[in-house]
């Protein structure tokens, strides 16, 4: 009789570890870990007055979208990007080891030029103070520049 208590005892401890760990087992894995529980990159950026543009609320929170944008990409779990003050932006990349690459890869700078027929540069990104795009009359898409009371047109 003590022996048939026992085999009982022993098989209901077995089927509750049993159904622990196949309960258990697929929520472990299903957790989403952020920098603290698997490590990663920590950088600041800070942003500086330059000839061209000043640092101000409305630059930093362009830069803030672009670096959320490119950090998407990348396909991190739970990344971070937060401003911190009026120049700094604060990124948390969890999983990414090398903090070389990740400012690499966040840090690189688009470039926009439009060039004419032979190649030449026309007009860069800096010339552009408020740009609509379009479509002229003749189906061409085409780029407005409207500035200081003048237009022009690139196509």
């Amino acid at each position: 009789m003590q022996r048939d208590r026992l085999i009982k005892l022993l098989v209901s401890i077995a089927v509750i570890v049993t159904v622990f760990f196949m309960f258990i087992k697929p929520l472990a894995n299903s957790i989403r870990q952020g920098l603290d529980l698997q490590g990663g990159t920590h950088v600041v950026l800070e942003a500086e007055d330059t000839e061209i543009a000043k640092v101000n609320d409305d630059a930093m929170q362009r830069v803030v979208t672009i670096m959320e944008k490119r950090i998407n990409e990348l396909g991190l779990t739970e990344p971070i990007v937060q401003r911190e003050g009026t120049r700094r932006v604060i990124i948390e990349l969890p999983g990414i080891k090398d903090p070389d690459s990740a400012i690499q890869t966040i840090g690189k700078t688009a470039m926009l030029e439009f060039k004419d027929e032979e190649g030449n540069t026309v007009l860069t990104g800096t010339d552009l103070k408020d740009a609509q795009a379009a479509i002229d009359q003749s189906n061409r898409n085409v780029v407005w520049n409207l500035h200081g009371g003048h237009a022009s047109k690139f196509a």
